[in-house]
């Protein structure tokens, strides 16, 4: 599973939605693969599935690693070399993710 968004979006209901995916998808036993930041939407699915007892692995490019803007309670961190979409940080997390969940913010 991966889930998009380094923003809040602008509304609460779209972080309440992230985190009832994250939920919803550690409750499934299926790992939530996606950025690796706390930051907004992703952040949010991924606080929420590690609270739920999930397993979340963070694909993060180099430079934002380095700056320390990893989120630090995650199952498993990947540093990629860059970001985008036929990067180094598509493919692993392609190779690892069964499902995709895509929304509008």
């Amino acid at each position: 599973m991966r889930f998009s968004g380094a923003n809040w979006g602008g509304r609460i209901e779209y972080r309440d939605a992230a985190a009832a995916l994250g939920q919803f998808v550690a409750q499934s036993g299926i790992v939530l693969v996606y950025g690796g930041t706390a930051n907004g939407l992703m952040g949010a699915a991924a606080d929420a599935a590690l609270a739920a007892g999930g397993e979340v692995i963070g694909v993060v490019p180099r430079p934002i690693a380095e700056i320390d803007r990893v989120h630090n309670r995650l199952s498993e961190i990947k540093v990629v070399d860059t970001l985008g979409v036929s990067s180094s940080r598509s493919k692993p997390m392609a190779r690892i993710s069964g499902r995709f969940v895509t929304a509008a913010a």
